[in-house]
């Protein structure tokens, strides 16, 4: 196996005994826990997930008009019923449409007339009609959202994608151009695109790959990574990744053309880390403008 494969599934948590011991034999695996360490001494102090779950509860039970700020994502990491929602651009055709904005390095939070919660991730936005949601719930989205589903009638997400549809429950979704993963945490979801449908239930993933869905049984994730704090990847393309970097830190990203896997994670609370994980195993370089709004990635 070629050490970048290697570094990334190290970095990933998915290395086995044997390939351990081959890193440590080369020399590598000291700088990669140096890496670790790094990180995980810059991490945000914990939170209280219960705590968080019964304030979230409480807030939910008051109506209130919509609201842009800054919010501490591990507030809503601790709601047990959640969702996260990487979404393409689908703009919903009609009068009457209500939109949701999150600038970025900002969130934005909504409450439906149902009960059920909304909050947009940085750069994310959603457009909706929930004038008549008596037997149906639609919501088209933009980017990355937390969602608590109340039971009741179908809540159908549109992306340019595919569609995801629920009665109550909690999932994932993550669509990066042609890439597009369901994991499911409770519940059961049903999913489609290009007309082939698949249900998962919680424990489980959907990944659409070589123009068919393949389902994975082995989930063992309980929430979407990025309420921990970090972004992960498996198998989708390095550009991704990259473009991933540029909305969490709120940077412009130029980068070279990658056609290959990313396997691997990256926080968001340290761009210097971040950039030296996704850079290191390709032996890229990287130089920040003054004001650290501008990366530029090298060879």
């Amino acid at each position: 196996m070629d050490k970048d494969t290697l570094y990334a599934r190290w970095l990933s948590g998915e290395i086995t005994a044997e390939e351990e011991q081959e890193l440590k034999q080369s020399g590598a695996l000291e700088e990669l826990e140096a890496i670790t360490r790094f990180t995980d001494s810059s991490r945000l102090p914990p939170y209280d997930p219960k705590a968080a779950l019964e304030k979230f509860k409480a807030t939910r039970m008051q109506p209130k008009a919509a609201k842009v700020r800054r919010l501490d994502w591990r507030w809503y990491a601790g709601a047990a019923a959640s969702v996260t929602v990487l979404l393409g651009l689908w703009f919903w055709l009609g009068s009457g449409n209500s939109s949701l904005d999150a600038a970025p390095g900002e969130m934005a939070e909504r409450t439906f007339q149902d009960g059920s919660s909304i909050v947009l991730n940085d750069g994310s936005r959603i457009t909706y009609q929930d004038s008549d949601w008596g037997e149906e719930r639609r919501i088209s989205l933009e980017g990355e959202a937390l969602f608590d589903v109340t039971k009741g009638v179908p809540f159908i997400v549109e992306t340019a994608q595919g569609e995801v549809r629920v009665l109550g429950t909690s999932f994932n979704v993550r669509a990066w151009d042609e890439h597009f993963r369901i994991e499911c945490y409770s519940g059961k979801v049903a999913i489609e695109r290009n007309g082939q449908r698949d249900t998962i239930v919680a424990g489980e993933a959907g990944q659409w790959r070589d123009n068919q869905w393949e389902i994975a049984r082995d989930l063992v994730a309980t929430s979407p990574a990025w309420s921990d704090g970090k972004s992960v990847f498996k198998g989708e393309p390095w550009n991704a990744a990259f473009q991933e970097l540029g909305r969490q830190y709120n940077v412009q990203v130029e980068h070279p053309d990658i056609d290959a896997p990313f396997v691997g994670n990256f926080p968001h609370n340290n761009l210097d880390t971040a950039l030296y994980i996704l850079l290191r195993p390709k032996g890229l370089k990287y130089e920040t403008s003054a004001d650290r709004s501008e990366v530029r990635i090298f060879k």
